[in-house]
């Protein structure tokens, strides 16, 4: 090509960018000279070094993997540049090598999409099979905790039916005794029938033998034997005494039986016998001593039967005794075949959930499998495409270092031109044509501006630029795959023991990334920066003062940029507060939830709120007692609310659970408090309440309980079963108790009433809140009704309306308080005289209408607040 470089300097540009990209450095010196005849002198420094530059790009090398629809054409490259072919040949050429890398980087695109993705399914199956793995080992420890838990169970299980057992044959050995006592007893009463009918046909044989042989001699059928005592050896008419008896005494003799029925008679006509005789005579008639030891037989018989009866009443007590016994285990046997019923289920279920849990790890160990082979094949997969990732990304790190060196020295070139022919120009670059304009800032009209073809070819360009725009989404897509590459590498797999790291695979892609990097500086120095204009040098350099249409324009800006300003922050200033009204709103919304919590909390829910503390050492002196007491509460649906704790106290305490909110800067905090209620209850058995009784301790056992609560408390003392203590005793010590601790007595015999009793208490201190609400919105504070000014009744008007002022009393204790002691003034004369004790028992016995007695609680409400001095005690009692 001759060029002849005479006319304008765009011309110049113009043949100099041709023979640029057209020359190859391998010419001939003859070509050269051809090329480089007629540029100027100046010029032609630049040229050379130009020239050297393009002989010092390295030659590109071809690789041993490369595709074969191009290697065939990439043998013959060198072979076809050297020789000697036209520009315009070799300038086809190099395009076609263009379009054939153009399509290899596309299909290496494609092939780096497909393992981004097959790295993405990778991933989640990494996460995947490590989710499963922590189910299997999840799983496996819940199996052994089951298969220990059921073990567990069993020999519960076992026990229970050996105590069961045992407490069968000790009901079975109870039966029999109470059988064998009620057989002694059946023959005990035959025993007195006997008897009985014997002393009545006694007592009938001998008023009828009194009647008929009234006149026999005293000495007809004399006993042979003096000794009646011997009644075996004596006869009566050859027979003996005791065949007599036996015979139901019809053959006694008529001496024996008249005596006795003398005596007899005398007893039931109160009628005494005539002693005249028997004091006249110093010896007493043989006929008297029959009768006496006749009687004294006869006490012998009385006596022989209240001895039978006394046994009789012991064994009927015996057998009340083993019958309550037989109860109580029966009952504590019926609890314990609920409770094998219940780990029967359990373990059905347990067998139930085993079997769940070995099918579900059967599926998850096939799973295994089948993610390992997918897995090993992922593997082969990616060693494939690491190969020809590197290819792509050595193909490609040529290209900056050819575009990088020609924006060089085409930036040179325009510079020393321009400066040359005295012109600003700039330069854009005009994406939708693909060419560079060069504009001259001197002149006022868009005629000055000339366009110069960079490339014949717009689609290279084209395609060039948006190879270039791809690279830097190349590199968010390479750091990603480092990054997510480098985690799998760095762990070992599980199951295969074989560790997967390929140092080949990271430097291919920190290479990568360098070669991303390159290209992007490439981007930067291809974006031609705008030469200003000498005119506007020109205005800066003078410093003219400002002309009247500059400064309405600068003020017209100004006011622009204010109004700009000020809708920004009005803007700003709108939103700030729409912000705020909505977390005003937020927080009014939480502040009500937590409200209508507040209130649900002592109303519908109230019993959920409260919690029962309740003392493990109660179990040893009721038995069975948690297992019952929370299978009321469950039948409650409050089962939740009980919580068992180890004390030294047989104490039941109760605690609130307590919401609040607290407001701080729109933000809504909620609060749970538990509080202590002033309640308790002890439960003691009969023994333990007779010691302290004996010790004088009762009442240091409950002030120690109760210290432990501030403020006005309340205690229930339980006294389970029986204490052996008298009535009198005990009524000075329930009083005593009640006046200095504040607490009452309760004598309670069964397990169900102690139970009832804590369940009630629970209740009713759950509803406490909303009733002292209800009580504080409807209680009387003024008492508008008019009284009596003078007369005999002011007194007792004015001790009516007194007692009307006292809380929580009733209009029948008032009428029976009146009628008692019309006269107040001469109640607290008699109450300072007896004393507090003394007229507490007396006010508390008072009956009222219906049958109930004022009591002691308001009796000594009443008393102090007659006999108080300071007031004091009226608040502490």
């Amino acid at each position: 090509m001759v060029a002849e470089f005479h006319g304008r300097s765009d011309d110049i540009l113009k043949c100099l960018f041709e023979g640029l990209l057209r020359f190859d450095p391998k010419q001939t010196s003859d070509e050269y000279t051809n090329l480089i005849k007629g540029i100027p002198q100046e010029c032609e420094k630049d040229f050379e070094e130009f020239r050297k530059k393009m002989i010092n790009i390295p030659k590109y090398i071809k690789s041993e993997n490369d595709y074969n629809d191009c290697s065939a054409f990439e043998e013959n490259v060198d072979s076809n540049i050297s020789s000697n072919l036209s520009f315009e040949e070799k300038y086809n050429k190099i395009c076609s090598l263009y379009e054939i890398s153009k399509k290899k980087y596309i299909m290496l695109r494609r092939e780096k999409d497909e393992l981004e993705e097959k790295q993405k399914y990778f991933l989640d199956f990494e996460s995947k099979y490590n989710k499963t793995a922590e189910d299997i080992s999840d799983l496996t420890n819940k199996l052994f905790w089951e298969q220990n838990k059921r073990k567990e169970i069993e020999r519960i299980y076992n026990l229970a039916i050996e105590e069961s057992e045992n407490e069968e044959a000790i009901l079975k050995e109870y039966e029999k005794k109470i059988s064998d006592l009620l057989e002694d007893n059946r023959k005990k009463s035959e025993e007195i029938d006997d008897l009985k009918n014997t002393m009545e046909q006694l007592k009938t044989n001998f008023n009828h033998y009194m009647k008929i042989h009234y006149d026999e001699s005293e000495y007809d059928g004399a006993i042979n034997s003096v000794d009646f005592k011997n009644i075996n050896k004596a006869t009566v008419d050859g027979e003996r005494l005791s065949d007599t008896i036996e015979n139901g005494g019809e053959r006694l003799s008529h001496a024996i039986i008249k005596g006795v029925s003398t005596i007899l008679s005398n007893k039931e006509n109160e009628q005494p016998n005539n002693s005249a005789n028997f004091n006249n005579s110093s010896i007493q008639s043989p006929n008297a001593n029959r009768q006496r030891e006749a009687i004294n037989y006869l006490d012998g018989l009385d006596e022989e039967r209240r001895n039978v009866e006394k046994q009789l009443e012991q064994s009927n007590q015996k057998i009340n005794e083993l019958e309550t016994e037989n109860g109580n285990l029966k009952r504590s046997l019926d609890l314990e075949i609920k409770e094998k019923k219940k780990f029967s289920g359990k373990i059905d279920n347990l067998e139930v959930e085993i079997d769940k849990v070995k099918a579900e790890r059967d599926n998850l160990i096939k799973e295994k499998i089948k993610m390992s082979q997918n897995y090993e094949n992922c593997v082969v997969r990616r060693n494939e495409l690491e190969i020809k990732l590197k290819e792509a990304l050595h193909e490609k790190e040529q290209i900056p270092n050819k575009l990088n060196e020609l924006n060089e020295t085409l930036n040179e070139l325009a510079t020393k031109v321009n400066n040359k022919n005295d012109s600003t120009i700039s330069e854009e670059y005009d994406e939708k044509t693909g060419k560079l304009i060069f504009k001259n800032m001197d002149s006022d009209s868009d005629d000055d501006c000339m366009i110069i073809d960079v490339i014949d070819n717009a689609q290279k360009v084209d395609g060039v630029m948006k190879d270039i725009k791809r690279n830097e989404e190349n590199n968010v897509i390479l750091s990603d795959l480092k990054n997510n590459i480098n985690g799998v590498l760095t762990n070992d797999y599980m199951d295969s023991g074989k560790c997967l790291k390929n140092e080949n695979l990271k430097n291919l892609i920190d290479g990568g990334e360098n070669g991303n990097k390159k290209e992007n500086q490439v981007l930067n120095n291809q974006k031609l920066k705008k030469i200003p204009s000498k005119r506007k040098n020109k205005d800066i350099s003078k410093n003219e003062e400002e002309t009247e249409a500059q400064k309405k324009k600068r003020l017209r800006l100004e006011a622009k940029e204010a109004e700009k300003l000020q809708k920004l922050e009005a803007k700003e200033a709108e939103k700030l507060q729409k912000l705020e009204a909505k977390e005003a709103e937020k927080a009014q919304k939480d502040v009500a939830r937590i409200r209508k919590e507040m209130a649900a909390s002592i109303n519908t829910k109230a019993e959920q709120y409260l919690y029962c503390n309740v003392s493990n050492t109660i179990n040893d002196i009721i038995p069975h007692f948690n297992i019952e007491l929370e299978n009321f509460f469950e039948s409650r649906d409050i089962k939740n609310q009980i919580i068992f704790e180890d004390s030294f106290t047989s104490a039941v305490t109760w605690k609130r659970k307590n919401v609040d909110a607290l407001v701080e800067n729109n933000v809504v905090k909620r609060l749970e408090t538990f509080d202590n209620e002033n309640i308790f209850i002890l439960i003691m058995s009969g023994g333990t309440f007779k010691e302290l009784y004996n010790k004088n301790t009762l009442i240091n056992e409950i002030k120690t309980i109760k210290n432990q609560f501030s403020g006005e408390v309340q205690g229930v003392v339980i006294v389970y079963e029986k204490h052996s203590i008298n009535k009198a005793p005990l009524y000075n010590l329930c009083l005593q108790v009640f006046e200095e601790t504040g607490s009452q007595l309760k004598f309670i015999k069964t397990a169900e009433k102690v139970i009832l009793t804590i369940a009630q208490h629970h209740r009713a201190i759950a509803k406490k809140p909303l009733s002292l609400q209800k009580e504080a919105e409807t209680m009387m504070v003024y008492l508008g009704e008019k009284g009596v000014k003078e007369g005999d009744e002011i007194h007792k008007d004015w001790w009516y309306k007194m007692l009307s002022g006292i809380h929580r009393i009733s209009e029948d204790q008032r009428r029976a308080i009146i009628d008692h002691y019309a006269n107040p003034f001469k109640l607290i004369k008699l109450l300072r005289e007896i004393g507090t004790l003394a007229g507490v028992k007396r006010i508390s016995n008072i009956q009222c209408d219906n049958g109930r007695k004022i009591g002691p609680a308001f009796a000594q409400k009443l008393v102090q607040t007659l006999t108080s001095i300071t007031g004091d005690e009226v608040i502490e009692c």
